[in-house]
């Protein structure tokens, strides 16, 4: 702190004793000295004050004294008040923000003064520090805007001819039994499709725009659905694939679409980490509860990454040539959907031996009916 920035405002009474204008005179303050509360805010606008010292007696303070001290209260919150009292009085009925000197506490006096003073310099640093994070955040919330709208534009300007390839790649596997170039067209259409679905969502959910829509949903069509369309995927990547579902006719309230990407992802995963094995599909219900299991006979996850694996774009292998495509934000999606449906998510993995991951959402969210 520079001795010569301790700008100090001393309001004095001339008829009360001066020991305390005497002390400030022999210390290294810069003194400011006026006799009235009247020109205050002009001293302090004009000097930078710090701290306010007053020798004016509660006796003297009048109710126009009082009027002006509530209002540098409001325009200077920071600043100070030391004031000079007998024991008996309490000031607080006149400001709040005060310091009273006693006879016992005089000989600290200027150790009081300059507590007051790094008290004002905090005060002012922190002010600092948080009109800089605002700005940071708001920086922050701007880019994130334009991240936003950029990935929504381009991602209309990708699909649109990504439609038409995928459509007529469609059309030529239809019309041409086990056609390997139209079948590479269209796997390589669709999961540069996923890759872009995948970026809006993460984006949507970083900027809190993704919406819940909750419907009545039946278990068991809806679970049956998904087995169907993961036993073809398993065959093709000479997987067994082990299920063990709900199968009577329980209605769920849910957000449908966000609990079929929530499972599918899962299941994606699981897939595409097993070479060889078993990928397991396990639904049930308790008194509380949805539960889901998720299993896998794959390569496993170190423990040490398990803290990280939600995080978006975050990837096991990090080099160019990892084995695994993918940008990393499957799981980060997985984690905010199920969030999104106050549910919970665990994952227990071994590597070499498999990765099994459990989710539960409260079916106060969710049970509708049974049939």
């Amino acid at each position: 702190m520079t001795i010569s920035e301790n700008n100090i405002l001393y309001i004095n009474d001339p008829s009360e004793n001066n020991l305390f204008y005497n002390f400030l005179l022999q210390s290294t303050f810069n003194v400011f000295t006026i006799s009235c509360h009247n020109i205050v805010l002009k001293v302090i606008r004009e000097n930078k004050i710090k701290t306010i010292i007053t020798n004016l007696p509660i006796s003297k303070i009048n109710k126009i004294d009082i009027n002006i001290i509530n209002e540098i209260n409001q325009i200077y919150p920071d600043i100070d008040w030391i004031a000079f009292s007998e024991p008996s009085i309490n000031l607080d009925c006149v400001i709040r923000k005060i310091t009273i000197l006693n006879p016992s506490n005089y000989t600290n006096f200027i150790d009081i003064i300059e507590n007051a003073i790094k008290t004002f310099d905090l005060k002012e640093k922190n002010k600092t520090l948080l009109f800089e994070i605002e700005k940071s955040n708001k920086n922050e919330e701007k880019a994130l805007l334009l991240k936003n709208c950029f990935l929504s534009n381009i991602s209309h300007e990708i699909r649109t001819p990504l439609n038409a390839i995928m459509g007529f790649s469609t059309i030529i596997c239809n019309q041409t039994e086990n056609d390997l170039y139209a079948n590479l067209i269209q796997d390589a259409t669709m999961q540069l499709v996923s890759t872009i679905d995948n970026l809006l969502i993460i984006s949507k959910i970083q900027s809190d725009n993704e919406k819940i829509e909750f419907s009545e949903v039946n278990l068991f069509q809806f679970t049956s659905m998904i087995i169907d369309k993961y036993k073809i995927k398993t065959i093709q990547a000479g997987l067994k694939f082990r299920t063990n579902i709900v199968n009577k006719d329980i209605y769920i309230y849910t957000d449908m679409g966000k609990l079929f990407e929530i499972i599918c992802k899962l299941l994606d995963n699981a897939i595409k980490f097993t070479k060889k094995g078993t990928v397991g599909f396990v639904v049930n219900i308790d008194s509380h509860n949805l539960n889901i299991e998720i299993s896998d006979s794959g390569i496993g996850i170190n423990k040490n990454q398990l803290d990280d694996i939600y995080d978006p774009f975050w990837q096991a292998e990090q080099t160019k040539n990892r084995k695994f495509e993918g940008l990393g934000l499957g799981l980060a999606i997985v984690k905010n959907y199920v969030s999104f449906l106050s549910g919970n998510i665990s994952v227990k993995s071994e590597i070499g031996i498999g990765t099994t991951f459990n989710i539960s959402i409260p079916l106060s969210m969710g049970l509708s009916g049974n049939n």
